[in-house]
């Protein structure tokens, strides 16, 4: 689970989710963030900061306020520059000095503007979020809907996102869980399908250097759009996955689409295609050079693979906590290889 007890103040304050906590405008954001605060009562300190530089920069109910706030900030931030003691903005007598120290802050009272800009107009603004190889993320769409995104994946959000319909484009993994809306259909696009859904829970594999993507879905109904030239419309299923392999060579050819079942772990009833929101790493029956790119993403390492053995053997195992290094000691256990590491790369030969 990407954790938000690892946040500062800038992180909080570049989630949409908790900019609407801080300005009280959404129900469900305001909620969620409570009850997080009251499980996590360490954090308090960097929440109550990150609140505080949040109704500095906008602390006015209008557009009008907004924007004399922002120049009021501006001017502030010069004489902070010349060296002038500041101690206040506007009618809150907040010290900000420790804030002002931060270079970063400029970046940030420019994201916060645009956040300002659009509770005041109603409009949703275009939006990236992205993860490093090693990371994992988690975070809520405007329309309430929430993201885990998995390692070194990208989203983007368009700009007219929860007007007529919810679009989205992937790069990478990511599992959703929609927020109902029966007027306005969530689609997810990758490079070779579309998803399109109402309300739903289900995960999607497209990471441009993968032979195959895949949907899985865990509950309601997706209507996957095969693109291409062999263009056609699949529904999916609860516990049903979709798998397109690589496109033929000759590209004449349409790439056949297999629908399956999900892959459920006996021991807590957790769908291995899913269980990467566990903070698990799985391996299911792949080649070694299928499994050092996963792990690649997993741990944010380079892995190279002799060739030799990139597809000799197939490795099974799930990993939870283990390091690199220890997740390697044990696949040589089934089935023997040499490895050595040096600096952040790892090779692997016969």
């Amino acid at each position: 689970m990407p954790a938000f007890q690892d946040y500062n103040m800038e992180d909080f304050l570049q989630e949409s989710s908790f900019c609407r906590y801080c300005a009280g405008t959404d129900a469900r954001a305001v909620a969620f963030w409570e009850a997080w605060i009251k499980e996590h009562p360490a954090k308090k300190p960097a929440v109550k900061e990150a609140k505080e530089l949040y109704y500095i920069l906008n602390g006015n109910i209008t557009a009008t306020g907004f924007l004399q706030q922002r120049q009021k900030f501006e001017q502030t931030f010069q004489q902070h520059l010349q060296g002038e003691e500041v101690t206040a903005i506007g009618t809150r007598h907040l010290p900000i000095r420790r804030f002002l120290a931060r270079a970063a802050l400029i970046a940030l009272l420019i994201s916060l503007a645009g956040y300002s800009v659009y509770q005041f107009t109603k409009r949703t603004p275009h939006a990236d979020y992205s993860s490093l190889a090693g990371e994992r993320k988690s975070f809520q769409l405007p329309d309430g809907t929430s993201v885990m995104l998995n390692a070194n994946s990208h989203i983007t959000v368009a700009n007219d996102f929860n007007k007529g319909t919810r679009e989205i484009t992937l790069s990478g993994e990511a599992f959703f869980d929609v927020a109902g809306a029966a007027t306005k259909p969530f689609i997810v696009h990758t490079t070779r399908m579309d998803i399109r859904v109402l309300g739903t829970a289900f995960n999607v594999k497209a990471y441009p250097q993968d032979k195959s993507v895949e949907t899985a879905l865990i509950r309601g109904k997706v209507e996957v759009t095969i693109k291409g030239a062999h263009s056609r419309k699949i529904m999916l299923a609860p516990a049903q996955k979709l798998v397109l392999p690589e496109i033929h060579a000759s590209k004449s050819l349409p790439a056949v689409a297999t629908i399956g079942t999900l892959t459920i772990n006996p021991r807590d009833s957790v769908a291995l295609e899913t269980s990467w929101t566990r903070n698990r790493l799985v391996l299911n029956d792949i080649p070694l050079g299928v499994a050092a790119i996963e792990m690649e993403r997993w741990y944010g390492v380079k892995i190279t693979v002799d060739t030799s053995i990139a597809n000799k053997y197939k490795y099974t195992a799930i990993f939870e906590k283990e390091t690199v290094e220890q997740a390697l000691q044990a696949m040589q256990l089934s089935v023997p290889f040499h490895y050595r590491k040096i600096n952040n790369e790892i090779f692997i030969s016969q």
